[in-house]
């Protein structure tokens, strides 16, 4: 898509990862085998490592397996190491629930040490992003930035509070933090990237209906797809409720928006502006 000469971010952009950044824990992970493969330390280290080698070949199910059979076998930092991979596995395979449930065993840097009780954490704010608990995985992240610097990549972490604010629709939000972060940090690869992202520009959303319940929410946006308009479905967390909203566009300028709504009330569907 030639970003240059569009304003709407369509369903594909919305979805995509705001960031496709390398992921400083798999380079962890692969350590890990690698020391694990050297220290020939048994079946504990071969279960940890037949996971490893299943989750970066993008086999989840088999690494949840392996990762569980690790944690079972093993005691102190190397048991809660083996389950915060279980549960990313978990959070892979879409097993939202249970991925919360194994992070949040890890709940003290002193028996999990300070990197996996990190890593635990942001495996935590991974699942309430997909909960639509944004202002929790924000904390989360900006806890990790000022606390344990010294095990995470603060450029990182604020990416990822950049990333929480654009899920939520905070597009004005997300924007002074990511110029805040190219400017303290401009060589930075998450900077860059996050200057690149044409979500940052986008200032009007055209939102075609909010639910309670999911489902409504799907039919909606098949009815709307039949009718060859690109929607996505953002989670957001309203008191105590999950909210499912049903977004047709998100645009820099107010008249870019008001032309995409009124095409789409041509259609029959009725639509707001944000």
């Amino acid at each position: 898509m030639d970003y240059g000469t569009k304003n709407v971010l369509t369903s594909r952009d919305a979805e995509r990862k705001p960031f496709p950044r390398p992921r400083a824990w798999l380079f962890l992970l692969l350590a890990l085998v690698f020391s694990g493969c050297q220290s020939g330390s048994g079946a504990k280290t071969n279960w940890f490592d037949k996971g490893s080698f299943s989750y970066l070949e993008g086999n989840y199910r088999a690494a949840e397996k392996e990762f569980s059979k690790a944690a079972a076998a093993s005691r102190g930092e190397e048991k809660y190491k083996a389950i915060c991979w279980q549960g990313q596995a978990n959070l892979e395979l879409g097993n939202v629930n249970e991925a919360h449930k194994l992070f949040r065993r890890i709940d003290s840097p002193r028996s999990a040490g300070r990197e996996i009780y990190a890593r635990a954490r942001t495996g935590e704010a991974q699942v309430l992003r997909k909960t639509g608990r944004y202002t929790e995985a924000e904390t989360i992240y900006l806890t990790l930035s000022r606390e344990y610097a010294d095990v995470t990549d603060e450029t990182e972490m604020i990416a990822a509070i950049v990333e929480c604010k654009l899920e939520a629709g905070d597009y004005e939000g997300a924007a002074l933090m990511a110029k805040s972060l190219s400017a303290k940090y401009p060589d930075s690869v998450y900077a860059k990237q996050i200057a690149e992202n044409p979500a940052l520009a986008a200032r009007y959303v055209v939102q075609a209906g909010a639910f309670s319940d999911m489902r409504n929410a799907e039919a909606l946006r098949r009815k709307m797809a039949v009718a060859g308009i690109e929607t996505f479905i953002k989670k957001e967390l309203r008191g105590r409720n999950l909210t499912y909203i049903v977004q047709a566009g998100a645009f820099k300028d107010k008249s870019a928006a008001e032309t995409h709504a009124a095409g789409i009330k041509r259609k029959g569907f009725s639509v707001t502006i944000k």
